[in-house]
């Protein structure tokens, strides 16, 4: 039995949808539909279970729904996991005034980047692939992702003080 090739289609375009849907942070999501940047403010939520307990209500049903109405992206599930923690090849960080003057990799997300300056801190863009080799030579003193992602990047190698 074949199927048609409309069928077959409407396989691919569901195939790519959930493709696409997977794996995006919601800097990357702003792109297509700016409200989503919310998700990126610093420090919006004291706790992941605070965040998931807002983002599986009703504030997360209609931003999904607000986010697929200008972009197509369909939001299947939220998945905050962890928040900003800071690391430094340098100095530990305690306060943001221990950020004053230092060089600190950024996602190139408006948002980052002008969080880090309203930190006192120098933001540096880099990608995410690239960021080993400029932690390592010092182009950059320190950067922030979760911990689990640190540790899966081997980033504390070089980044020896995490807050």
């Amino acid at each position: 039995m074949s199927r048609s090739v409309n069928s077959i289609e409407k396989h691919v375009a569901i195939f790519w949808s959930i493709e696409m849907v997977g794996g995006l942070n919601a800097g990357h999501i702003s792109s297509y539909a700016p409200i989503a940047s919310v998700l990126e403010l610093p420090y919006s939520f004291p706790s992941t279970a605070i965040a998931r307990k807002v983002l599986d209500g009703d504030f997360g049903k209609s931003l999904s729904d607000k986010i697929a109405e200008a972009s197509g992206i369909r939001i299947l599930s939220y998945l905050p996991s962890a928040f900003r923690n800071v690391s430094s090849s340098t100095k530990m960080i305690k306060t943001p005034a221990d950020m004053v003057g230092m060089k600190m990799r950024t996602q190139q997300i408006p948002i980052h980047v002008e969080m880090v300056k309203s930190l006192g801190a120098s933001p540096t863009p880099i990608a995410w692939a690239e960021l080993y080799s400029p932690l390592q030579t010092g182009v950059v003193d320190g950067q922030e992702t979760a911990p689990y992602t640190m540790l899966m990047a081997n980033l504390q190698e070089e980044q020896h003080h995490s807050a």
